[in-house]
């Protein structure tokens, strides 16, 4: 299938447990996710600043920098940077 030319997907939350990390579970679940997504989709995630471990995950799965903000969860604001992935039609670049 073939998503709309804006049509757009945020992942959310991606955790494997420290003690499993380094294994390639969170690459695995990461690729399986963004296998069932149709094609010409925009992928965004959320970075916290500060996580570089994250960050470098992201970017070695191809994501790129699009912008950073300011997000409020409760009373306390996080200083996001948002990543981003179009899966073309002939899948995904890495």
């Amino acid at each position: 299938a073939t998503a709309s030319p804006d049509a757009t997907c945020e992942l959310t939350r991606l955790y494997v447990r420290p003690a499993s990390q380094g294994q390639g579970i969170g690459s695995a679940l990461l690729k399986h996710g963004l296998s069932k997504l149709p094609e010409n989709i925009l992928v965004k995630l959320g970075v916290k600043s500060g996580n570089e471990r994250a960050m470098r995950f992201y970017e070695k799965h191809g994501f790129v920098f699009d912008k950073e903000s300011w997000m409020p969860i409760g009373n306390i604001e996080f200083h996001l940077y948002w990543l981003i992935k179009r899966r073309g039609v002939s899948g995904w670049a890495e």
